[in-house]
């Protein structure tokens, strides 16, 4: 082998070992690059695991939360139920003596008493009749408070509605030396849809206390329609009291506060009224505002989505009572009381406006004595052992012949709009909630309700 070819060969030779060393530089970069690869991503993947187990966590954690906040919603839906049921016992144990109570000092006003009898037997019923109003209030916020007050779409006439709130307080208007009156816009339709008895809680409430904090001048219920809000009107109490300062107009509406401590101490009351009326007014579609001056008055206003009836409303001509005085001689009545004061103070009320009384302590009782006698009013309690007021009811209206067809009336102290449907559907003709009062008795043996189906 010549030079020249050793020289090349051994170019060649330097080349390729160049090369080999290139190639060699490039698998280890490639190398070091696929470990730093492997690196992050098992770096990568113990972040995503890591992110997974949080992620878990989270989830677990949120379930738990809402598993807590179920429990948590279950346990206030139940201690809701639980008070609910609570207030409505004691409003029936309190209903019950308070029936007797106040019976028992109508029947002694119409005893004939002496001007000083007379005035604490009015003095006892109306503290009396101020427990009962106390009572009505806790039960009505307890049922406004759990969402559970149903307004009802009947037609009603708005003046007769006014006018009952009007005669309600115009006794103790007078003995305050107040004028109490109602001015009732021409417009209005002679007859709306609406619940009535609501309306004319609202209307109550506020007229009674306009009444308790005005010692002198009037007060004054105004009715208008609202022109800017079809089927709505306007309702409005004025007094010329005490007035409510600018700084607590707002505390008034707010379950058991008044304008200021000295408040309850000075006129009495919960505070439950403003609280339930805001809140009726509010099922009713409105709001219920005040405007007040100290020393000069205020005025309580809302406005209530009220349509226009689809028929006109025809007033009843009440129905010639039997006797002068409105006694009811040979009127055969059974009043069915598992207690024993409320069975007495009916049979003396009714004995007082002339019906012949017999009386029963339980529904089974109630059963056989419509079975063998012949009555055309039956004055039923609900809540009774051996057998209570429904059962005995669709127990009588399954009796052969004319008994199945008398007249029955729930006289009873369940308080509630959904006790009255209770009654009806059980098969009743009418509903009196304790405690019952003289003229709403007379005003039954007077009426001439439906036979039941």
């Amino acid at each position: 082998m010549n030079s020249k070819t050793e020289s090349k060969l051994a170019d060649e030779v330097r080349t390729l070992r160049k090369e080999l060393a290139r190639r060699d530089r490039r698998i280890e970069q490639i190398l070091r690059e696929a470990a730093t690869t492997e690196s992050l991503a098992l770096r990568g993947k113990r972040a995503l695991l890591k992110n997974q187990e949080q992620l878990e966590e989270t989830i677990e954690a949120l379930r738990r939360t809402a598993r807590e906040l179920e429990e948590a919603r279950f346990a206030a839906e139940q201690a809701c139920e639980a008070r609910a049921r609570f207030l409505a016992v004691i409003s029936h144990e309190m209903r019950t003596p308070m029936n007797g109570i106040l019976g028992s000092l109508e029947l002694l006003l119409n005893t004939d008493p002496d001007e000083e009898q007379r005035s604490l037997i009015h003095l006892t019923h109306d503290s009396a009749e101020a427990l009962l109003a106390v009572i009505n209030d806790v039960l009505d916020f307890s049922k406004a408070d759990a969402g559970k007050v149903e307004l009802e779409q009947l037609p009603f006439e708005v003046e007769l509605c006014v006018q009952a709130v009007i005669g309600l307080q115009l006794e103790p208007a007078a003995r305050k030396g107040l004028q109490l009156r109602a001015e009732i816009d021409s417009r209005i339709p002679p007859s709306v849809e609406g619940d009535a008895l609501r309306l004319r809680q609202v209307l109550l409430n506020l007229v009674t206390n306009a009444i308790k904090f005005t010692e002198t001048g009037e007060v004054v219920v105004r009715v208008s329609p609202v022109s800017s809000r079809t089927d709505y009107l306007r309702f409005e109490v004025s007094d010329t009291g005490i007035g409510i300062p600018a700084d607590q107009i707002q505390n008034i509406f707010d379950a058991f506060s008044q304008a200021d401590v000295s408040t309850t101490r000075n006129f009495g009351g919960t505070g439950l009224g403003l609280a339930i009326s805001r809140n009726l007014v509010s099922l009713m579609g409105g709001e219920l505002r005040v405007e007040s001056a100290v020393g000069e008055g205020s005025t309580f206003s809302f406005e209530a989505h009220l349509p226009t009836a689809a028929t006109c409303l025809l007033r009843e001509r009440p129905e010639p009572r039997e006797t002068p005085g409105g006694h009811f001689p040979g009127k055969s009545v059974l009043v069915v009381d598992d207690n024993a004061i409320n069975r007495k103070v009916a049979e003396r009320m009714l004995s007082l406006l002339g019906a012949s009384v017999q009386v029963a302590e339980n529904g089974a009782e109630a059963v056989d004595a419509v079975r063998e006698g012949s009555f055309e009013i039956v004055f039923m309690d609900c809540s009774m052992p051996v057998m209570d007021g429904f059962e005995a009811t669709r127990a009588i209206r399954r009796l052969p012949g004319s008994a199945s067809q008398v007249l029955i009336y729930a006289m009873t102290a369940m308080a509630d709009a959904e006790d009255e449907r209770t009654c009806l559907e059980a098969g009743m003709n009418g509903y009196i909630s304790k405690p019952v009062k003289l003229d709403t008795l007379r005003d039954v043996l007077t009426a001439q309700p439906r036979q039941a189906a």
